[in-house]
């Protein structure tokens, strides 16, 4: 997935708002420039303001790599999937 790519790499993201992102990825709380059907004055804003302020794109970027390694780094998984076996197994996982 391109997303979790950016979110890695720390590099700001324009996107199109798809139902996928609305529902589980924003919610998570990623910081993203978004547009629904077409690109508006008030997108090519943002993305302008990602590229001319180099500390507000870092504060996204960090902000969103943050939310990334939360939920979907390697350790986030190894959480998820001990809690899937134990719940198959019948056991409490600590």
């Amino acid at each position: 997935m391109l997303f979790l790519e950016t979110s890695y790499y720390r590099r700001p993201l324009v996107m199109s708002s798809c139902e996928i992102f609305k529902a589980d990825i924003q919610p998570k709380g990623f910081r993203v420039v978004a547009f629904e059907d077409f690109i508006t004055d008030d997108t090519v804003r943002q993305a302008a303001r990602l590229l001319e302020d180099a500390a507000h794109a870092a504060e996204i970027v960090t902000h969103n790599y943050a939310i990334a390694q939360r939920h979907y780094s390697f350790n986030a998984l190894e959480g998820y999937l001990s809690a899937l076996i134990g719940m198959a197994l019948g056991a409490a996982v600590f």
